[in-house]
């Protein structure tokens, strides 16, 4: 599954504030052996980037089975950069690790607005980072490991390519989006409909950008909104899903025909009928292949010779 979650989207932005309010000073939970995940080693660590410096908690979960390194996923949540946690998202990282047999990495950054950016950023780089150079302790292959992330975890996961691909890596097989919000200027045509009923309305999405890109206002950098990128050039392989319904829509397509201009591999689907974060009622036959096509491209990259 890849849903964000099953019900619309219409709060504001102060209302998803004070919905957080107590959760999100709560300590990251013991992980949860949820049925069919028994396989799994679960940890919660803490990242530390030889480069920053930085700590940053996160959930290992590893196959028990394994006998060498394998395959990693750094799993970006989503929320508009003001909400979402590792502990939030244990239901679906979970079984995506079982399904893939490779180490995932979910990472607990820092929010919004009280850590508007670079908070985020800097912390997903910072865990990246940490799992290169503690691969053989990870048990993570390093020349094998994908960035993945939902909704405002793909504008993270995309801002992170970005800095890898200009400051020497670590180096990245696949870079995995699922209804990424990659332009801060909101301003497609998407994005201006009035979708119903709305998992993700053009109001909270801007008031998100806002509390995230406070401190860069006039001046947002490509690594904060990557649509101001000028040079697409380089990323790594790309998988974008998109949906139909969502406000997000078109800035997503956007950039994946911007990537492949660019001789940017990728694999671009657009679910009909699904809204932001692959949610909505599609019907079994959509949502069996929704669900069986996103974390497939991420099995291929990571396991092709």
């Amino acid at each position: 599954m890849t849903r964000i979650s099953a019900e619309p989207v219409e709060s504001t932005l102060a209302e998803l504030l004070a919905d957080r309010g107590a959760l999100s000073r709560l300590p990251l939970a013991e992980p949860d052996p949820l049925p069919g995940t028994e396989a799994l080693d679960m940890q919660n660590l803490e990242a530390h980037d030889p480069v920053s410096g930085l700590r940053v908690p996160v959930r290992r979960y590893a196959p028990r089975n394994r006998t060498s390194a394998l395959p990693a996923v750094l799993y970006i949540h989503g929320g508009g950069w003001v909400i979402g946690s590792i502990d939030m998202v244990h239901f679906l990282v979970a079984p995506l690790a079982v399904k893939l047999n490779a180490i995932v990495i979910s990472v607990g950054y820092r929010l919004a607005p009280e850590h508007p950016f670079p908070a985020a950023f800097d912390d997903c780089l910072a865990v990246l980072r940490w799992m290169a150079a503690e691969s053989a302790e990870l048990g993570i292959d390093p020349a094998r490991i994908a960035l993945s992330g939902v909704s405002a975890g793909g504008t993270l996961a995309t801002g992170v390519a970005l800095a890898a691909r200009d400051h020497g890596g670590p180096a990245i097989r696949l870079l995995h989006m699922v209804t990424p919000s990659l332009d801060d200027q909101a301003d497609t045509a998407s994005m201006r409909r009035q979708w119903e009923p709305e998992y993700l309305s053009s109001r909270l999405a801007r008031e998100c950008w806002d509390a995230y890109l406070r401190d860069v206002a006039g001046n947002v950098p490509a690594v904060a909104a990557p649509a101001r990128a000028d040079d697409l050039a380089g990323l790594p392989p790309t998988f974008i899903a998109v949906a139909e319904l969502d406000a997000v829509r078109d800035e997503a397509l956007q950039f994946a025909f911007r990537l492949i201009q660019a001789g940017v591999p990728v694999e671009l689907h657009h679910f009909p009928g699904a809204t932001h974060g692959l949610a909505g009622d599609v019907g079994p036959g959509l949502r069996q292949r929704i669900t069986e096509t996103v974390p497939a491209a991420l099995r291929e990259a990571l396991f092709q010779t």
